[in-house]
């Protein structure tokens, strides 16, 4: 992950918008903090499974697939493999892999807040 690229307003958006279920969660439900524990460390373990694939996605790993995908949908369409793959590089070079970091911060966040609850 290239840290220069972070946009804190971006990453404060995404831990909101994944802190919803959490604390919904942790007022609906008796025992609070373990319910709020359990379900950020669900919500961060899939925010992990994602932001694994993203961080593929991020690298090119699925250009091909895309371009194969593409070229079947646009059959008018005459684009080399090279231009293609230079076109998705410069469009993703500023992209930043928000679930991943989402993911490892609310993992970490639901580990020290089991271990203060216990």
């Amino acid at each position: 992950m290239k840290f220069k690229n972070l946009n804190w307003g971006a990453l404060a958006k995404a831990i909101l918008i994944c802190l919803i279920y959490p604390v919904a969660r942790g007022i609906i439900a008796k025992n609070h903090m373990v319910a709020f524990c359990d379900s950020m460390t669900i919500i961060g373990l899939l925010a992990i499974i994602f932001g694994v694939f993203n961080e593929g996605v991020l690298q090119g790993d699925y250009d091909i697939h895309s371009y194969i995908a593409r070229r079947k949908a646009l059959r008018n369409e005459k684009v080399d493999y090279e231009a293609y793959r230079a076109q998705q590089e410069n469009k993703r070079k500023d992209s930043f892999n928000y679930p991943l970091l989402v993911g490892i911060i609310f993992t970490v966040a639901s580990i020290i807040v089991a271990a203060v609850i216990d």
